[in-house]
């Protein structure tokens, strides 16, 4: 049995220049108790998932990331990650690969 080609997805997150401004944010940002649907996620499972094995770990604190933890939270996935993968960053997710 062939195994898929891998895919990983890191999607995006926000930085601030300080905490005064992330604390800011955290309290004027727009709140909403409906479920939101993220589209990029079954588009590729639809359109992709037949044929390859997408993988996309959930950044921690996406509210204000910080490369440091990021690196760490994103180095436990090396043993499962096999050669030839395909590298897929949104947003700040991809300025994360460079």
């Amino acid at each position: 049995m062939t195994r898929k080609t891998q895919i990983l997805f890191i999607h995006g997150g926000m930085t601030f220049k300080n905490k005064k401004d992330y604390l800011y944010f955290l309290k004027h940002r727009e709140i909403s108790v409906k479920k939101k649907i993220i589209w990029t996620e079954a588009y590729t499972d639809k359109k992709l998932g037949k044929y390859f094995e997408i993988i996309r770990p959930r950044m921690p604190l996406a509210d204000d990331a910080k490369y440091s933890q990021w690196q760490i939270h994103f180095e436990r996935y090396f043993p499962y990650l096999r050669s030839n993968i395909i590298l897929i960053g949104s947003s700040l997710g991809g300025i994360f690969f460079s």
